[in-house]
């Protein structure tokens, strides 16, 4: 079995990996634009360097209540080759 690096993130005090390669980087939280009449776990979107991405609420789309912003919060920004996005998650304890 081949090896590969996982970042790991925490929501409600559970850890969760992403697989690294998926990772274009992490950001603190910029200021996000609410979109309306979307489903409730798409937060809205952030301008990143000119690039207009849409936010996840990565706790909601697990089926957990709503994630809070607080002072350890980041986003994950994933591109999948089809689709680039933002993952709000709670800590990043970091990669293993």
């Amino acid at each position: 079995m081949a090896e590969r690096d996982i970042i790991t993130f925490e929501l409600d005090g559970e850890r969760y990996g992403f697989p690294i390669a998926s990772v274009r980087e992490v950001v603190e939280i910029p200021k996000i634009m609410p979109v309306p009449e979307t489903p409730k776990f798409l937060l809205g979107v952030i301008n990143l360097r000119g690039e207009i991405l849409a936010v996840l609420d990565t706790k909601l789309r697990l089926g957990f209540n709503g994630a809070e912003i607080g002072k350890t919060s980041k986003l994950i920004i994933v591109d999948t080759g089809k689709h680039r996005a933002g993952l709000l998650v709670e800590k990043l304890p970091g990669v293993i």
